[in-house]
Parts: C-alpha cells; sequence; structure tokens
C-alpha cells in the first residue's frame, strides 16, 4: 500500500442492506476515482445498528476492500447513516 495521502476524501454510507465506501483524491478543485468497497450489511435492521459487532464487521471489510483498490491507507472518512433518530 503507498503512504499516506494527504488529499484523499473518503466516504462511508453504512446501510441496512449494503455498507460503501468511496475514496477520491482531490487535486485543484477536480475528484478523481481512485477506488472503492462494498460489503452486504450485517447487524444492521431498517437502518438501526442491532449488532454493533457484525456491522462493524462489516463496515471493516468494506473499507479494507477500498484500501486495497484505492492502494491508499483510510485515515479518515465523512459516514453516512440513515435512520429513526431517538430523543432521550
Amino acid at each position: 500500500m503507498n503512504a499516506r495521502v494527504d488529499n484523499l476524501i473518503t466516504i462511508l454510507d453504512a446501510g441496512s442492506s449494503k455498507s460503501c465506501v468511496l475514496v477520491a483524491e482531490l487535486n485543484d478543485g477536480v475528484l478523481r476515482y481512485r477506488g472503492h468497497g462494498i460489503e452486504p450489511s450485517r447487524g444492521m435492521r431498517r437502518g438501526v445498528i442491532s449488532d454493533l459487532k457484525l456491522a462493524a464487521e462489516a463496515i471493516n471489510e468494506a473499507a479494507l476492500r477500498a484500501e486495497k483498490t484505492a492502494k491508499a491507507p483510510i485515515e479518515t472518512a465523512v459516514v453516512g447513516l440513515a435512520g429513526r433518530i431517538f430523543a432521550g
């Protein structure tokens, strides 16, 4: 894997059916696709995490696949989670 790349943008979308991680590189205001990873979701039900361990494993596997295809380490990510919001 290549050394750290400072201009990478990583997006994680964790859904009920699949978890997707997309890695792009930002240069001079232009995004260039670097890689992605998709993994069937586990531990998620109707947009809510029902089993944290299973959900984390699925997300981690998608991230590892994205790192491999992007040939760069993922250090930070923008995360999208859908579902209900519970107020205390």
